[in-house]
């Protein structure tokens, strides 16, 4: 079962969570493993890997290695891989090294492409790279991608 010292392998047992169609949370959710969503969240949720149903809906913050989208967020998604799906709903800024968007997902926030490079200084220095504390134009500094809403710009 456990593997003394073998932390990856201990992760790797542990069961995904999942919350139910009838089932409603209210406040952070943390797991280091998967997570699949098809109630409703109402907070940040910080996991592994996130799925999102087609009647699932987080209304927060979202923190993760890789999310797929079939229902609806409303709220800031930071993961270095974002699968958008054709019945996605997504109300809020994307964060990601790694998107793909079906047609028919709606989007009404900005995608923000990050390099390994970035998503490491974040990392490291947490909040204080914020936009606001590196000074000038994010979008020039760090070569970021930036499309508004569902279409890219002309």
């Amino acid at each position: 079962m456990f593997k003394h010292g073998k932390s990856k392998e201990i992760e790797a047992e542990i069961s995904p969570s999942v919350i139910a169609a009838d089932l409603r949370i209210a406040g952070a959710v943390v797991t280091k493993g998967c997570m699949r969503v098809d109630g409703v969240v109402n907070g940040d949720i910080q996991c592994g890997v996130l799925e999102i149903g087609v009647s699932g809906a987080v209304n927060g913050d979202v923190v993760a290695e890789v999310v797929r989208l079939e229902g609806s967020i409303n709220g800031t998604v930071n993961a270095n891989a974002v699968y958008l799906m054709k019945t996605a709903r997504m109300h809020g800024d994307v964060h990601h090294a790694k998107l793909s968007v079906e047609a028919g997902a709606v989007v009404d926030g900005n995608y923000r492409q990050r390099d390994a490079v970035e998503a490491t200084i974040e990392t490291r220095l947490g909040a204080a790279a914020s936009p606001s504390t590196l000074g000038g134009d994010n979008k020039i500094a760090s070569g970021s991608v930036v499309l508004q809403g569902p279409h890219a710009p002309a």
